[in-house]
């Protein structure tokens, strides 16, 4: 099982890649293995044919071939058969056990000079001791080699070191010829053969463990933004296309907190930003004629991010199917079909919206020179910020909610108190979510409506000083308006999704001069 912290998602990715490095390693240490031994042979066959005794090279000569027998036998093994971390844990803690065992029992009987001074194979009990240290040295060399090479995790290489700890007591109190206090100290320091190798395994298996989780999370990370931007792009086909010809004008400016979001704004019946081509005259059929009235709802879902964004969805579904049903459905009855659907549907989950709704009913020409009369407006709105009124002349006027949010009331109690206004030529609604007017300014305040109708005007003056014929689209004054609101947004760290929208009715044909 893997550890605790490794998330549940990651379980099975992680066993595999134990597996797939355990694996690899084991191969690693067992060639190794067998070709210090291979190496260490000749000299052992020659001392042991040259000895007058068993005892001494030939059980030095016998412990060798065993020992490398059995990690050629696991060489061999692994290579031809693909094994699971379990499986492997248990092969190679059975390997390495044995071949410490084997150590445990042989080295008391080999001349072990090199590693102990006088420590031969005689039974006085300083001898004996000296080989029970050397006995040590050797399961020291062969337990800290092999975790270092296989990386076993600390619980692996306890439960591997204990029962070869276990043995190594078992022979020291039955087999040593040395006093009782001597076997004492050997069993006491017998430990210290096994903790350098548990501290090593310990800090290889965090490490890769700490690689494992930081290359997932990167590889997670990189997933989930691909899905996110594809997600964007998606959620993003749901706006509809400016309306830049025709009476009525619509432009908007949008900007998520994160790659998606939860403001949205529909637009019925669907506009052609530009005249189609001669190829798409059938497609041109189906566009609505200039003239016909025109519905706008903005949606503000709370929160943000996905959750928000697959609420849009489920509210941009049964917005296309309440125009789909009554094409000519005025705003309160928009607000009233999305209050209902939001309670029983997304109020559930703690989801709930806010949303302004205007259908904008344009006047038909009075002569040549293409003035019009005065467009017709009725609009409700279900909690949302208060859109403003942008006359041609004269400074902008705040138009109200007039309803609760959406989902808070059920559809008995929610009252849409629709309203109605005229519209002249060049005047214009402007509408927004909360993260144009919830911001942090330099005083420390927030901005509200009062402080962003100051900015509106200040763009408006700004871009008639200039007569910016761009800032006197939609385009050019919620482009300036977020660029306005963007550092706002910054500083306030909290960032929330924002959307502003431009409703204008076309203002009159320009004269020639002198006319």
């Amino acid at each position: 099982m893997p550890p605790d912290f490794i998330p549940a998602e990651f379980a099975s990715l992680y066993e595999t890649e134990r597996a797939r490095t355990l694996r690899k390693r084991a191969l690693w240490y067992c060639a190794i293995a067998v070709g210090f031994f291979l190496l260490k042979l000749p000299r052992a066959i020659i001392m042991a044919l040259a000895a007058k005794s068993f005892i001494g090279p030939g059980v030095q000569l016998f412990s060798d071939l065993a020992i490398m027998a059995l990690h050629l036998w696991t060489l061999i093994y692994l290579a031809r058969h693909p094994r699971t971390r379990e499986s492997l844990v248990h092969l190679m803690s059975w390997v390495i056990g044995s071949a410490c065992v084997i150590a445990i029992l042989a080295t008391p009987l080999t001349d072990n000079t090199n590693l102990i001074k006088d420590a031969l194979p005689v039974s006085e009990p300083r001898a004996a001791f000296l080989q029970g240290l050397a006995t040590l040295i050797a399961v020291f060399v062969i337990h800290f080699v092999s975790t270092w090479l296989v990386n076993l995790s600390p619980k692996e290489g306890l439960r591997l070191i204990m029962p070869v700890l276990t043995v190594y007591a078992g022979a020291t109190l039955f087999i040593t010829d040395t006093t009782t206090e001597l076997k004492l100290i050997l069993i006491a320091l017998s430990p210290l053969a096994g903790l350098p190798g548990f501290l090593w395994s310990w800090w290889l298996h965090r490490s890769f463990n700490e690689r494992f989780m930081a290359r997932e999370a990167s590889r997670r990370y990189q997933d989930v933004t691909r899905e996110l931007t594809d997600a964007r792009r998606m959620h993003e086909a749901l706006f509809p296309p400016p309306i830049s010809r025709g009476p009525i004008r619509v432009e908007y400016c949008y900007e998520p907190a994160m790659q998606i979001g939860g403001d949205f704004v529909f637009i019925h019946p669907p506009q052609a930003s530009e005249p189609p081509d001669p190829e798409a005259a059938l497609a041109a059929i189906a566009l609505p004629r200039p003239g016909t009235p025109i519905s706008i709802i903005l949606i503000d879902v709370t929160g943000h991010g996905v959750t928000a964004a697959l609420a849009v969805n489920r509210l941009f579904g049964e917005l296309e199917r309440t125009f789909a049903l009554a094409p000519d459905s005025p705003p309160g009855q928009v607000l009233s079909t999305l209050n209902q659907f939001t309670g029983a549907l997304l109020a559930t989950k703690g989801i709930y919206a806010t949303a302004i709704c205007m259908r904008v009913e344009p006047g038909v020409p009075k002569n040549e020179a293409g003035d019009v009369d005065t467009a017709r407006v009725r609009w409700a709105n279900a909690g949302h910020p208060a859109a403003l009124l942008l006359p041609r002349a004269g400074f902008a006027r705040q138009l109200e909610a007039t309803a609760p949010i959406l989902g808070l009331l059920d559809p008995p109690e929610f009252d849409p108190r629709e309203q109605s206004l005229s519209l002249s030529p060049g005047d214009a609604i402007l509408a927004y979510s909360d993260g144009a007017i919830e911001l942090e300014r330099a005083e420390g305040d927030l901005l509200g409506i009062d402080g962003f109708t100051a900015i509106v005007e200040r763009c408006r003056k700004h871009a008639s000083a200039e007569r910016n014929p761009q800032h006197a689209s939609g385009t050019g004054l919620c482009a300036a308006l977020m660029s306005e609101i963007e550092p706002l947004r910054d500083r306030s760290g909290n960032r929330d999704d924002t959307l502003i929208v431009r409703v204008a009715i076309q203002d009159s044909a320009p004269k020639p001069a002198g006319t």
